[in-house]
């Protein structure tokens, strides 16, 4: 293992990495090696081989030349661009230190993959800056240079695999944007106080966690039945993007808000998933197009805002363990089954229109002054009229029916 210096050796300096009269001691890179291009020859230097697995591989600010990686690999420990003009090229990089081109010039992507497979590291990317393509086996905590209120970074394609994870810090509104496929297989796990935003994006596997504090989809987007565990999700409406979820259960452990930038679908009759909502649901300014599942939800549901709504032959049902708050759409809601906990009452706070609604829970569902058009009413659970009008085309059955008012 030894320290080589681009422009170090005897000379002539060519462009050719391979060359040993390149380097310091007129000898090659080789595995263990630290790598430093300081400036004491600013010649470009092409990649012409793979890279033995290198030490520390470094571009000082005083590199004023370019790198270009072509078709070919780098392995190595710590990687720093702090001046050059780099070039990913086509090859697959692995870094196995901390990763930092905060301070290059000029960064071009290429379509290179990079593999992430150390332990506690850090991957320091300039803001706006791309990696094509990333695999993260070990343990990292990625993070973006300034501006702090806006700035992002792109991974089209990730990969966190096996018992990987990733740890999204310091991000703003947009942070972490992935515009292709996201996989988190095996154990993996996304993490963090940070955005992971999905833009026009595919969670396609999914059998690790994710619990990053923010998971945004923005256009057009899939994901794969399974449980998220991030605190807020947040689908943002763009023109005719629809948002999809596969067959299958899917849990959203925090809060989900579906809001429009301008337009968007949620297109559950696609694949007709369940979905379990563990917090609030609150759907805006949308075109809802309802599947055959059933939605169960604990939090409250806000969806008076939806712009259009087809119940197709949805079932909603309530389990809330503490109050729940019920804005409906301005058309049926579809089936509603109230299976709330004792001591819980589910509020209206619109009128509701719906097919039928089942009250089988050991808390109340009370109308709350709000009116109520709906079909059949059954259920042995505590009915509560509280004002408002209902308009029933069936039949009102039950055991414990109170009328308070109205």
């Amino acid at each position: 293992m030894a320290a080589r210096t681009w422009g170090g050796g005897s000379g002539p300096q060519t462009s050719n990495w391979s060359d040993a009269t390149n380097w310091t001691g007129d000898t090659k890179p080789g595995a263990g090696d630290d790598i430093t291009f300081d400036g004491t020859d600013t010649t470009n230097c092409t990649l012409d081989e793979n890279t033995a697995a290198l030490g520390n591989l470094t571009f000082a600010a005083a590199y004023t030349g370019t790198f270009d990686a072509a078709t070919y690999d780098i392995d190595c420990d710590d990687f720093t661009v702090a001046g050059t003009a780099f070039d990913a090229g086509s090859g697959s990089h692995t870094v196995s230190g901390d990763f930092d081109n905060t301070g290059v010039t000029t960064w071009t992507e290429g379509t290179a993959d990079w593999t992430f497979d150390g332990s506690s590291k850090d991957i320091n990317m300039k803001y706006i800056s791309t990696l094509s393509a990333a695999e993260v086996t070990g343990t990292c905590v990625i993070h973006s240079g300034t501006p702090a209120v806006w700035h992002y970074v792109n991974i089209p394609t990730l990969t966190v695999a096996g018992s990987g994870e990733l740890d999204i810090a310091d991000f703003a509104t947009n942070g972490l944007r992935v515009e292709t496929e996201l996989q988190v297989t095996g154990t993996a796990v996304i993490t963090g106080i940070g955005n992971l935003m999905l833009r026009t994006a595919d969670i396609t596997v999914m059998t690790g966690t994710i619990d990053c504090a923010t998971l945004t989809f923005l256009g057009t987007c899939s994901i794969v039945a399974a449980t998220y565990d991030s605190a807020s999700i947040v689908n943002r409406g763009y023109g005719a993007g629809a948002f999809t979820m596969g067959a299958g259960t899917t849990v959203f452990e925090g809060d989900v808000t579906h809001t429009s930038i301008t337009g968007g679908v949620i297109a559950n009759n696609t694949n007709n998933p369940n979905v379990i909502y563990n917090g609030n649901l609150t759907i805006g300014s949308l075109t809802y197009t309802g599947g055959s599942g059933t939605h169960e939800i604990k939090g409250d549901l806000d969806a008076s805002a939806a712009t259009s709504w087809d119940d197709g032959t949805e079932t909603w049902e309530f389990v809330g363990d503490a109050d729940q708050d019920v804005s409906g759409p301005s058309t049926s809601l579809g089936e509603v089954l109230i299976d709330n906990a004792v001591d819980t009452t589910v509020y209206l706070t619109s009128d509701l229109t719906c097919e039928n609604i089942t009250h089988n829970g050991s808390g109340s569902f009370n109308a709350n002054n709000y009116d109520v058009n709906t079909n059949d009413v059954t259920g042995a659970g505590r009915i509560i009229p509280n004002g408002g009008v209902w308009y029933l085309d069936g039949w009102w059955t039950g055991t414990n029916t109170e009328v308070t008012s109205g």
